[in-house]
């Protein structure tokens, strides 16, 4: 199967990634435990929402450039537009009807559950998989689930291999939890989830979105410099995805709703030679 992700872990960076994960934005650090979905179908775009993505990417490469909630499509909308393109598929990537809807529902608990803003979970986990309830094995074998987890097999939450429709709402549930809460109580080398981040940042969605990607937020102005240097050879890498927080913030505004790899900078790919942005000071 193809990688789904664009959570990279590099080994420098593993260690930076095991510790307790506090409480994410003033919540206690627990998960929603229903086992059972009663989520709306969002199966019609409600009136005013967009019928499809705009296609308009915008690179955002600045802390200070990442769009304002205000400016991002209603939840109502998202989930819709997000739908189609899960129903939908792309290169057998099918959800089935009720595991779509399960999906929204899950993320709409556990966005509850832990004080963050559903739309920013739903368009991160698009990101991760195209929302595809069966993604596996990305990252050669690293990731795993609908947030692409790095979790060994059988522990990390997903429904790999499972018939279209089958992959029940209890699963479902934990794959999101896994990608918001982090997996409670492993010792494996894994990063927290998106909440410890968004605690971690200060509320900051664009360095949370960074920090989840690569482990740690390596500029805190320019979010697409990512280059890392392995202490071991002195070798420069890039310890994530480049444009990974400007592809969120295009889903968050409905410029794309579509592939996970839209890459919406175009940027020096050598991280021997790439020059950080002159971006204002990030926002405290």
């Amino acid at each position: 199967m193809a990688s789904f992700s664009m959570f990279v872990l590099p080994v420098t960076l593993l260690a930076q990634a095991v510790f307790a994960v506090p409480a994410p934005q003033g919540v206690p650090n627990t998960s929603p435990t229903s086992t059972t979905s009663s989520s709306p179908s969002y199966a019609t775009i409600p009136a005013g929402c967009p019928t499809a993505a705009t296609g308009n990417l915008v690179c955002y490469q600045c802390d200070t450039s990442f769009p304002s909630d205000d400016t991002w499509l209603s939840w109502e909308c998202l989930a819709a537009l997000n739908r189609q393109t899960m129903v939908k598929g792309n290169d057998g990537t099918v959800d089935g009807p009720n595991e779509a809807d399960d999906v929204l529902n899950a993320i709409q608990v556990t966005a509850q559950a832990a004080n963050i803003d559903s739309r920013i979970i739903l368009a991160q986990m698009m990101q991760e998989s195209v929302g595809f309830v069966r993604a596996g094995e990305g990252d050669n074998g690293a990731s795993y689930g609908l947030f692409q987890v790095q979790l060994p097999p059988g522990v990390a939450a997903n429904c790999d291999g499972t018939a279209v429709n089958t992959c029940p709402y209890s699963t479902i549930l934990e794959m999101v939890q896994d990608g918001v809460f982090g997996h409670a109580g492993t010792s494996t080398p894994q990063a927290p989830g998106l909440g410890y981040w968004m605690t971690a940042e200060g509320g900051d969605v664009a360095r949370a979105l960074r920090g989840y990607n690569t482990g740690s937020v390596i500029d805190p102005n320019d979010l697409c410099d990512i280059v890392a240097t392995n202490p071991s050879t002195g070798k420069k890498y890039f310890a994530g995805t480049q444009t990974y927080v400007s592809d969120v913030a295009n889903r968050l505004t409905g410029a794309n709703a579509g592939l996970a790899h839209n890459y919406s900078c175009n940027l020096d790919i050598d991280p021997d030679t790439y020059v950080p942005a002159s971006c204002p000071a990030a926002r405290l």
